[in-house]
């Protein structure tokens, strides 16, 4: 048997995440059934018990998705795991292995079996293999990091798998009639603080139209009533657009609502898809405005200039588009001369956004993520940067100059509140949707008390507690 996990995540100070369970593993899971003929129990520890499920099946090999925020939930997994069933292969795959290899292995030791560094399908099936026939041999696979004798080893680099298509439909459970899709894989901007260009070695791939489409019918006949589109950028040919959607009305797949990420650049472009995204009964539409400071594009390697996000603003505000609008926002470059000018500059997108209708401005102080180049930035101009595991606790990961940590996340608790007094950030019902949800879905768990737990759990992780201080400096986590 073998697990695969998604561990909890480590809240992130004031800014609110949205709980999305992992697509990865569901591929993972579906790349070994379809290959090997091997089954897979996923483990979503924000409904699930780990230590239940672990001492249910006593596996042979435990795989770890993880991201940056993830690290202290891994922490714990992997000693529960070594201490329980030392026998037991740890496998950990994402991000943060990728990006921080040596940091897991100081922190974790022997815990950690092997690490996956890039994308995991092709790497983690190997590895099952040999693990299975009770290989010792593994340095002839590609895209991995152990430890042998208390030195970090790497073999060389797995090459990207280019047909998306190739790869089955990632198993799921569906909960709440809901489920996570991805079109695509990578990005084509060059944004300083994202790590996602990097994981994907500076590449971006699109399913077919017609692979994409066929997966959306399966979920709508599964009951799927909204689904969530999870690509950085969803919307980047127009072309692949416009065939899209055609296919999307023709199979009326808007019976479902669903929510989307992306570039503003395909609305300056063409801004009628503003309009077909409505048709598409697309509620919530995600846009990074990140910063409205010219010095600020600079330093974030933004393509766009000033008047172009001003001119997205008046596209947005004129458009036939009803539901609601996340406009990302960051804070701070790290560069500003003082807070008082980190704080003018964060006012300039409230005061922009002032007459378009069901927005929520989503703000985030810069983090120096593992991957990133900021983070090389910030490092060469001697700024005091957190390392992965402290980046975790939420607030600012970069002290600079002339801001400190602490202004920072003085001034991003006090700019949420405003925000929440003007009505621009629009997510904090969760509570509220959440004993909905108990009350009306707790049939589908074994009892009540259980539900409860998973809502306790989903509403710790994805709405805050309204003083962040308290939660700022804490690194308690749960599996």
């Amino acid at each position: 048997m073998i697990l695969l996990v998604n561990p909890l995540v480590t809240f992130d100070g004031f800014l609110k995440q949205r709980y999305a369970s992992s697509l990865s593993l569901g591929y993972i899971a579906s790349y070994l059934q379809k290959n090997l003929g091997l089954k897979s129990q996923i483990v979503d520890c924000v409904w699930q018990d780990f230590p239940h499920y672990f001492r249910k099946f006593r596996p042979r090999i435990v795989g770890i998705s993880a991201m940056f925020w993830q690290f202290n939930a891994l922490i714990k997994i992997s000693k529960y795991i070594k201490k329980v069933s030392p026998s037991t292969k740890v496998i950990v795959g994402g991000y943060l292995p990728t990006f921080s290899s040596e940091s897991i292995f100081k922190t974790l030791g022997n815990k950690v079996d092997f690490l996956v560094v890039g994308e995991g399908e092709q790497t983690f099936l190997e590895l099952v293999q040999r693990i299975l026939i009770g290989s010792n041999h593994f340095d002839d696979i590609r895209g991995i990091a152990f430890l042998r004798q208390g030195t970090s080893q790497y073999t060389p680099k797995r090459e990207l798998i280019q047909d998306l298509d190739s790869f089955p439909f990632p198993i799921r459970k569906i909960r709440f009639r809901s489920a996570s899709v991805a079109t695509s894989r990578g990005c084509i901007f060059n944004c300083s603080f994202c790590s996602i260009k990097n994981f994907y070695s500076r590449k971006y791939r699109t399913r077919s139209v017609e692979n994409v489409i066929a997966e959306l019918v399966t979920l709508k006949r599964k009951g799927v009533k909204y689904l969530k589109f999870l690509d950085d950028n969803a919307i980047i040919s127009y072309p692949y657009f416009q065939k899209f959607f055609g296919e999307y009305i023709s199979k009326k797949l808007y019976t479902m609502k669903s929510s989307i990420k992306v570039s503003g650049a395909i609305f300056l472009n063409h801004p009628e898809v503003m309009d077909s995204l409505r048709k598409m009964n697309v509620i919530e539409i995600s846009v990074g405005i990140e910063t409205l400071s010219e010095e600020g594009k600079k330093i974030f390697m933004l393509e766009d200039k000033i008047e172009d996000t001003r001119r997205l603003l008046r596209i947005i505000s004129q458009s036939s588009f009803n539901g609601s609008i996340n406009f990302y926002q960051i804070l701070n470059t790290g560069f500003e001369k003082s807070i008082q000018e980190v704080k003018h500059n964060s006012m300039q997108l409230v005061r922009a956004v002032k007459g378009i209708h069901n927005v929520s401005i989503i703000p985030l102080l810069v983090q120096p993520w593992p991957g990133s180049d900021i983070r090389e930035i910030f490092l060469k101009e001697g700024f005091k940067v957190a390392d992965v595991l402290h980046l975790n606790c939420g607030g600012s990961g970069v002290s600079s100059p002339n801001t400190t940590g602490e202004e920072l996340n003085k001034w991003a608790l006090e700019y949420d509140l405003l925000l929440r007094k003007q009505k621009l950030n629009q997510n904090s019902n969760s509570l509220f949707w959440g004993l909905i949800l108990f009350a009306t879905s707790s049939i589908l768990l074994k009892t009540k008390l259980k539900m409860l737990q998973s809502m306790l759990f989903y509403y710790l992780r994805v709405n805050p507690i309204q003083d962040p201080w308290r939660m700022q400096n804490s690194t308690k986590t749960f599996f």
